[in-house]
């Protein structure tokens, strides 16, 4: 089963808002809004949780409601939070970008030399042969 997440509990297979914990996340929500950070919001609302868990708590669409949670905050305060994030996150240099990966093409260019010795070993020929293949070098200057 899921983890229903922090403000909220089951009651007769029914999910509804825990009303006490309920008002720490509201508040969470808000002291962030007002400029708390990650820490200082988790601390003024008397939680225990990490920076991580704090962070995600901001980030979970649950909180609005859907079919399945009831709505702890507003649609708006949530939209608020996230774009607050993403400025906050821009500011401090924090955002995720996606680094260039450098793929080296593989050479499809080869070319042999003239095998001119036999050996009677077929191992010992094999590793003769495989030693006249060479790679055709190409230049940058495309």
């Amino acid at each position: 089963m899921k983890h229903i997440p922090y403000g909220y509990k089951i009651v007769d297979g029914k999910v509804e808002v825990d009303e006490e914990n309920a008002k720490q996340v509201k508040m969470l929500f808000t002291r962030f809004l007002e400029g708390d950070s990650l820490a200082a919001a988790n601390k003024n609302c008397s939680l225990n949780f990490t920076h991580s868990q704090v962070g995600r708590m901001l980030e979970k669409g649950e909180y609005c409601g859907d079919e399945f949670y009831p709505a702890i905050i507003s649609t708006e305060v949530f939209e608020q939070v996230q774009e607050e994030r993403l400025k906050r996150a821009i500011k401090l240099g924090r955002l995720d970008k996606a680094k260039p990966t450098i793929v080296a093409e593989p050479t499809t260019k080869f070319k042999m030399n003239t095998c001119t010795e036999k050996f009677s070993n077929p191992f010992e020929q094999a590793e003769y042969i495989y030693s006249q293949i060479e790679r055709e070098v190409q230049s940058n200057d495309n």
